[in-house]
């Protein structure tokens, strides 16, 4: 790919990252003597029509976005099977490397960082553009700290009515909003909850919620309460963790209602003496010197006492070693008899029962002695009582006696109401459809004397 010319323009220099959708490389676009950034769709994704048709036209819609905060995307283009968008080249860190170098970052500059994120989405927002993958790997921060969000096309490209495709989880499951992982329709409001994930993250170097499977995080998403960020950073200001706990509520008609609400009170933050003098670094040496300080003389006591203390007699010292001796015999023998009773369970190979119907699935695990769970249920493009997910996966060794083999099943298409786009602009009437679920069809053009 490298030297390779697109377009008659983009000669490619070097690949720069690579990510499940796309890889992403510099190139150099000879016509305007620019450098500029080129991401190319994987063979697998570029082979599907519907998702190149959706993706060109949603890179297109993208591409009106105009704004400081926003990677500009500059061209659209199709060549020899290759699919791509030209965007402006930014030149910096992610902010999820940056968490993961210099994590809990100072507040105010995480606070900075979410007043940009918010200005992005607010005109993406104002022109019915829903991100709907916002984390930190797609939040470019510039050398002089400028934010810059990307991936709107891709985003809104894979913004269809399902989450799940075969078992597979699309999008970043750790920053999905709940109506996300229950494949309902989304808002503006999900791109809030998310930014409310990527400031837990910031504030505190951890994501709210993690699992071994994507199943089980949207499961998480849709269910559990993040820990309290005032619980991993003692001390940390009140105003900002009811800001992240609004940005991270269930519904959606809890949290903010717009980016500008939710950078206001980051601003708000912002003027706070208590937020501004925040230091974790400083709290934590503090509770040690202050430990050290309550407890000037420990040292001189114990010495003290250590040298008060006589010759114990012999036998009763003897005794009590054999005692806990005799005493630790006896648990390792319990202990080792529990161990074999628990290595004699047998065991089998989980069965892969994605694409059954439910009761299908559930019978085929009672044949291979495995309990099962009913983890979710979400609107699927696949048939109602179809298993869409399962965990763990097919194929896997494990003993009968096991927690129940959890199942995702579909409740079938989401019935929705069909939105009224008279009088709005083609991209808006797009937008505003595909944010209600729905696949625009067949689009025909005439002329009017009223319009």
């Amino acid at each position: 790919m490298i030297g390779k010319i697109l377009g008659n323009r983009y000669k490619i220099l070097e690949k720069i990252s690579g990510g499940g959708m796309a890889l992403v490389y510099k190139a150099q676009c000879n016509l305007l003597n620019r450098i500029v950034a080129i991401k190319i769709l994987k063979s697998e994704f570029a082979e599907d029509e519907d998702f190149v048709r959706r993706f060109r036209r949603e890179a297109q819609a993208a591409a009106s976005l105009s704004h400081p905060n926003i990677v500009g995307i500059y061209d659209v283009g199709e060549e020899d099977g290759l699919y791509y968008i030209v965007m402006e080249y930014v030149e910096g860190n992610t902010l999820k490397d940056l968490i993961r170098q210099k994590a809990p970052l100072p507040l105010t500059e995480v606070i900075e960082m979410g007043v940009q994120i918010c200005d992005a989405l607010e005109c993406a927002h104002k022109n019915m553009i829903v991100h709907r993958d916002i984390k930190s790997q797609n939040i470019m921060i510039t050398s002089d700290g400028r934010v810059k969000v990307t991936d709107f096309g891709i985003a809104r490209a894979t913004g269809g009515s399902t989450i799940t495709n075969t078992g597979n989880m699309f999008g970043s499951v750790q920053y999905f909003s709940p109506e996300q992982a229950r494949s309902d329709t989304v808002d503006e409001r999900s791109d809030l909850y998310s930014v409310g994930v990527v400031l837990y993250e910031a504030f505190t170097g951890k994501l709210p919620f993690n699992g071994e499977t994507p199943v089980s995080v949207a499961l998480k998403q849709i269910q559990e309460q993040p820990e309290l960020i005032s619980n991993i950073i003692s001390g940390f200001p009140k105003q900002l963790e009811v800001i992240v706990q609004k940005c991270l509520a269930k519904s959606p008609d809890d949290r903010y209602q717009n980016a500008e609400a939710l950078k206001n009170d980051l601003k708000q933050a912002l003027l706070s003496a208590e937020v501004v003098s925040f230091k974790p670094d400083n709290i934590e040496h503090t509770l040690v010197m202050d430990n050290i300080a309550n407890n000037p003389t420990s040292f001189e006591i114990n010495s003290a006492a250590s040298k008060k203390k006589r010759p114990k007699n012999v036998l009763k010292g003897i005794g009590i070693i054999a005692f806990f001796v005799l005493l630790f015999a006896v648990f390792s023998y319990l202990g080792a008899a529990l161990a074999r009773r628990y290595l004699e369970v047998p065991e089998t190979i989980v069965p892969n029962v994605i694409g059954m119907q439910e009761e299908e699935a559930i019978q085929k695990l009672k044949e291979h002695n495995l309990d099962y769970n009913i983890a979710g249920r979400v609107f699927d493009t696949a048939p109602a009582g179809q298993v869409i997910d399962q965990d763990p996966k097919g194929d896997q060794r494990v003993k009968t006696n096991r927690p129940p083999i959890d199942l995702i099943i579909s409740k079938g298409s989401k019935a929705g109401t069909v939105p009224s786009i008279i009088g709005r602009t083609e991209q808006e009437g797009i937008a505003l459809l595909e944010n209600n679920g729905f696949e625009p069809g067949r689009i025909i053009r005439e002329y009017s004397n009223e319009i």
